[in-house]
């Protein structure tokens, strides 16, 4: 049988949905589909969307993905997002997901891309496709808390109109990043419902932080900005009232700020499996990177 990788067409990519969506959102009792939360990975232009490894009459295994360019300390890298790699359950045990991460990673390569990144719970599959742990995340619980609201802050829904302002603070405060267009802030990571901003602008300062939630969970996503807000910004997502989990990288500013002044304690979340595309991405040697959920896939 003769197998290969391709993009996906918009009649696979729209069959091929509802069982990503069982298997990765409804299934485990989420709301909203892949579609709508991801609405970068699947929009029209660019590379990013579905891929598959089909025969000529079926398609075999899936993967999702996003490009990215990652700005670090001066230096801009092309990436690519990889989540929701999907074998049917009657054709699992036969490699095809395998066969579909090593073409795509081929493909890859050949198109000029220095990495690839996906996260994943069990590790040992990619390890042995040749990916490797690279991962500063760490993630803290907090029971839920009441709290007044923050009157030096202001908390809206996020939406793309406000990009211009949260990138020139990104710029301003994150020497590393994955650079972020007006479409990636309709991003909404799993299990959240909902996604908002909390902003902090006061004394010429300007900082902000993305909650996401669903239900009496909260969600931090990142905390960005001028530390002298930190504070205010704090409160503001404790008056929240949600059972917070935190999520941020080892020696943030957010991280020591949160650390030190609010009492945070912290428990490694390595989940993020890098693998190196270019001789210059794999000169750069061994090392740690957090990326945040907003830009995952």
């Amino acid at each position: 049988m003769s197998i290969g990788l391709r993009r996906a067409t918009a009649s696979e990519l729209a069959a091929q949905l509802p069982e990503l969506d069982q298997q990765f959102v409804f299934g485990k009792g989420r709301k909203l589909s892949l579609l709508q939360r991801y609405p970068a990975m699947f929009a029209a232009d660019g590379y990013g969307g579905m891929y598959v490894l089909a025969s000529a009459d079926s398609l075999l295994s899936s993967l999702c993905c996003k490009t990215v360019l990652w700005h670090e300390r001066g230096r801009v890298w092309r990436g690519a997002m990889i989540g929701a790699v999907y074998t049917p359950p009657a054709l699992r045990q036969q490699q095809y997901a395998s066969t579909l991460l090593q073409a795509f990673s081929a493909q890859l390569t050949d198109d000029g891309y220095d990495f690839a990144v996906l996260w994943a719970s069990q590790s040992g599959f990619y390890a042995r496709q040749g990916w490797a742990p690279r991962d500063s995340s760490v993630v803290a619980e907090l029971p839920a808390r009441q709290a007044p609201a923050e009157p030096t802050v202001t908390v809206r829904a996020m939406d793309a109109s406000l990009a211009g302002e949260m990138e020139a603070i990104r710029t301003a405060y994150l020497p590393s990043r994955i650079m972020r267009n007006p479409i990636d802030y309709l991003t909404l990571p799993l299990p959240a419902a909902d996604l908002h901003i909390h902003r902090w602008l006061a004394g010429g300062g300007d900082c902000y932080a993305l909650l996401g939630w669903a239900g009496d969970q909260g969600y931090v996503y990142e905390m960005v900005g001028n530390p002298k807000g930190y504070a205010a910004l704090w409160r503001s997502l404790l008056a929240s009232g949600k059972h917070l989990l935190i999520n941020d990288a080892l020696e943030t500013p957010s991280y020591l700020w949160l650390s030190d002044q609010a009492g945070v304690s912290w428990q490694a979340k390595s989940l993020a499996m890098w693998q190196s595309l270019s001789v210059a991405f794999g000169e750069r040697g061994e090392f740690d990177a957090h990326i945040s959920f907003l830009d995952r896939v």
